[in-house]
């Protein structure tokens, strides 16, 4: 019984395998993604990341002042 049913199953988990990549698709592996999609990533990881730091740099004032000696001022 157990031999019949790997027979029957795996052919219809191929048969699957594009549902289960529309639902999860990071599934697919890194060697089938596109260059394209991969830079347009990147590109948004370093927009997030430029935007992060002019927030930080808008709302934290520079504190040197705070760090320098007090005959200097």
């Amino acid at each position: 019984m157990v031999p019949m049913l790997v027979i029957l199953a795996i052919p219809f988990m191929e048969l699957l395998l594009p549902v289960a990549l529309k639902l999860f698709p990071n599934m697919l592996p890194s060697t089938f993604e596109d260059k394209l999609k991969k830079e347009e990533e990147l590109k948004k990881r370093v927009g997030v990341k430029l935007e992060v730091a002019r927030f930080l740099q808008v709302s934290c004032p520079p504190r040197s002042f705070l760090l320098a000696p007090e005959e200097e001022l």
